[in-house]
């Protein structure tokens, strides 16, 4: 629900009935920013949402479409007569023929979109796995698309996940739509990665930071899910997309909204895949001490990571790291309590004391190493780097005594 007048005085955010407010929680500059834009019907004809991966920026995205595409909306009074102009609020029916067009995009499920929404991201292989970059022949489409103009007499809106990840003949083509913007056309990009995104693209674009959100969010949304899980058995209802959830006590909870990194779309797949028990069980399967057991359990460990996709790679490595912050923290400080894994604190603590300080540190460097290989550098050997990380976290750190360095 966004007000389409405008007053003097804008009431705080959390005071104002809004679409976007009822059904994503976070995100308060970006959602204000928007709702002001609404309110003075000034909304720009592209924004650019960027932020960490799965924090809520294509949801945002996805619930203002169908707010602007609402065929019926429902008005509501202000009640606050302070306001020199009332506010007329409006919100989005959720039931017409427009908005449960845009509900399957809302629940990542299948069904048939609006014909004006348009959703642009980079396609999968038949196994499943995701393109490198968006190629030119749904940029083309799109382009044919807007030349027609809209098919029912309102708005049109252009959803692109992942702007960033434009081939460069897609990013010219999209460009040229930018610069030679449609009435009633606006685009709704989002990318975690600003800096890959085209200079003259961003400069064409309102930018708005969605913020990792913060810990009790985290911990309410998580609650959230479980309890709806708890009644319906699924994550999301209406044709959604069904996830299993095993429950989680609060020492899990704390953990997950901590390594998530304020992402919700993580935590969510961190905990479909096995929840916090996989997490612990990934830690107890690459700290190791370097007996010939160890050894071979390494090997078997780093050759299941091999067809991983990079987002799993990077995560494992994440994993790592807090554990091992946490491993450094009961070092100096036995008591700690405020620990990625408060779980884990008694076998932190053991393990912390077996391995050392500089054994640690050592651990955490040829993370750090092995991450900009894998990532950031071109032509490494993905395959040798990750045996040769697993092997050094299952002890032979103690054969090499220093910090792994692969050039």
């Amino acid at each position: 629900m966004l007000s389409e007048s405008t007053s003097s005085v804008q009431p705080a955010l959390s005071q104002v009935p809004s679409a976007l407010t009822n059904e994503i929680q976070g995100h308060q500059f970006a959602l204000e920013t928007l709702q002001k834009a609404f309110d003075r019907k000034r909304l720009h004809h592209a924004y650019l949402f960027h932020g960490p991966e799965g924090i809520g920026k294509f949801r945002v995205a996805t619930v203002l479409a169908r707010l602007l595409l609402c065929a019926s909306p429902l008005k509501e009074s202000n009640p606050d007569q302070s306001q020199d102009v009332a506010l007329n609020i409006q919100h989005a029916c959720g039931q017409c023929k427009s908005c449960l067009r845009v509900k399957p995009l809302i629940n990542k499920s299948e069904g048939a979109y609006h014909p004006d929404l348009h959703y642009i991201t980079r396609e999968r292989d038949s196994s499943g796995k995701l393109a490198k970059e968006i190629k030119i022949a749904p940029i083309r489409e799109l382009q044919s698309s807007l030349s027609l103009g809209s098919f029912e007499g309102g708005r049109v809106i252009v959803i692109i996940e992942d702007v960033d990840r434009l081939g460069l003949s897609a990013a010219n083509a999209l460009l040229k739509t930018l610069e030679e913007p449609l009435e009633n056309v606006h685009f709704l990009l989002t990318t975690s990665s600003l800096n890959a995104v085209l200079p003259t693209i961003k400069s064409r674009a309102q930018s708005l930071r969605f913020a990792p959100l913060d810990l009790k969010t985290m911990q309410d949304l998580l609650l959230k899910v479980e309890r709806t899980q708890s009644q319906n058995d699924v994550e999301q209802k209406d044709g959604g997309e069904v996830l299993s959830f095993s429950p989680l006590d609060e020492g899990q909870r704390i953990s997950l909204a901590q390594l998530s990194g304020g992402s919700i779309g993580r935590a969510l797949d961190l905990w479909s895949q096995g929840g916090m028990l996989k997490v612990e069980n990934l830690i107890q399967s690459s700290d190791l001490s370097g007996g010939p057991q160890d050894i071979l359990n390494a090997l078997a460990f780093a050759k299941s990571l091999e067809s991983a996709e990079e987002a799993e790679l990077k995560q494992w490595i994440h994993i790592l790291r807090c554990w091992y912050r946490d491993a450094l923290v009961l070092m100096h400080n036995p008591q700690a309590s405020e620990l990625f894994f408060p779980r884990l604190t008694e076998f932190s603590y053991k393990r912390a004391q077996v391995l050392g300080l500089d054994r640690l540190l050592w651990r955490l460097a040829a993370l750090d190493e092995c991450e900009n290989h894998l990532f950031r550098r071109i032509g490494s050997n993905r395959k040798l780097i990750i045996e040769t990380l697993c092997l050094y976290l299952a002890g032979l750190d103690t054969l090499t005594q220093k910090a792994l360095k692969l050039s």
